[in-house]
């Protein structure tokens, strides 16, 4: 009689008539979770979801973000600066040169003995004094000078149409007087860009408006005028002449009259007659007091 080999236990069926589930895991003790049919550890999950480029992006956008938003606050702030009023600043330096206009920016520069040849004697005696002493810094000398940093700064002066440039460089060895004068004004220009200067006078300019009388006077001359006198016979040439001086004296006395009228109209509303200017027709602009009847 053979010996029979004993079945093994079933140990899945007894853990599910016990209602446990089974165990299953490595050697050492640790579980594995199914998902899809492959078994992963925990560290692989955040990978295995993609949580770690989701931050990525989200933290690449944010940077993005950040830097529109400075840009467009650097644009705005510089764009303001613009419509800011800058003081107009007058500097008359050593050599009488007088620069008016506004100060862009300032730096340091090291002032070195070979910039003076190119330098006005006036300014170059006022640099050569920030400057050390040849004999103390020569070829024997023990220790080396520092460099000489000087300040100089950007001045925008306009004016292209005068001098042919927008900015000039001021030393401030070289600036004798500074000062912001009250009446310094700055005009945008279309042409040759912005115009620094200060008022020279002050006009109140009226136009005044010939009479009837005068303007029919004005037609009648313009009417005999020599081109339009060409057909006339020599014999009715004196004639002609003779009412043509007529007519000058006529209008020369209602001018006078309209003028002395406008005068003493604007003088009560000026305060002051003899700084009224008058635009007479076919004369211009010309004061009252230096206009005289042809």
């Amino acid at each position: 009689m053979s010996a029979e080999t004993p079945p093994e236990p079933n140990v899945a069926s007894a853990d599910a008539a016990s209602g446990e589930t089974p165990a299953t895991g490595r050697e050492d003790g640790s579980r594995y979770r199914r998902r899809g049919g492959r078994s992963t550890s925990g560290g692989a999950a955040l990978v295995a979801r993609g949580e770690p480029m989701v931050w990525l992006t989200a933290g690449s956008l944010a940077i993005c973000i950040v830097m529109i938003l400075g840009l467009l606050l650097l644009v705005f702030l510089q764009g303001v600066s613009t419509f800011r009023a800058v003081p107009l600043v007058r500097f008359e330096l050593a050599d009488g040169t007088v620069h008016l206009g506004e100060v862009s920016r300032s730096e340091t520069y090291e002032l070195v003995p070979s910039m003076l040849d190119d330098m006005p004697e006036p300014i170059a005696e006022r640099a050569r004094a920030n400057l050390p002493d040849p004999e103390e810094s020569g070829e024997f000398a023990k220790t080396t000078p520092p460099p000489v940093m000087v300040e100089r700064r950007l001045v925008r002066t306009g004016n292209n149409d005068i001098t042919r440039k927008h900015f000039d460089w001021v030393d401030e060895f070289a600036v004798v007087d500074e000062s912001t004068p009250e009446w310094a004004v700055v005009l945008e220009r279309l042409e040759y860009g912005r115009f620094y200067g200060t008022p020279v006078r002050f006009e109140s300019r009226l136009v005044r408006e010939p009479s009837g009388d005068e303007e029919r006077l004005v037609k009648l001359l313009f009417f005999f005028s020599p081109a339009n006198l060409e057909g006339i016979a020599e014999a009715d040439r004196a004639e002609v002449d003779a009412a043509l001086d007529t007519l000058r004296t006529k209008l020369a006395e209602v001018r006078r009259k309209g003028i002395e009228t406008f005068r003493s109209e604007a003088g009560k509303s000026s305060g002051d007659p003899t700084e009224v200017v008058a635009e007479v027709e076919g004369v211009g602009d010309v004061p009252f007091d230096e206009y005289e009847v042809e």
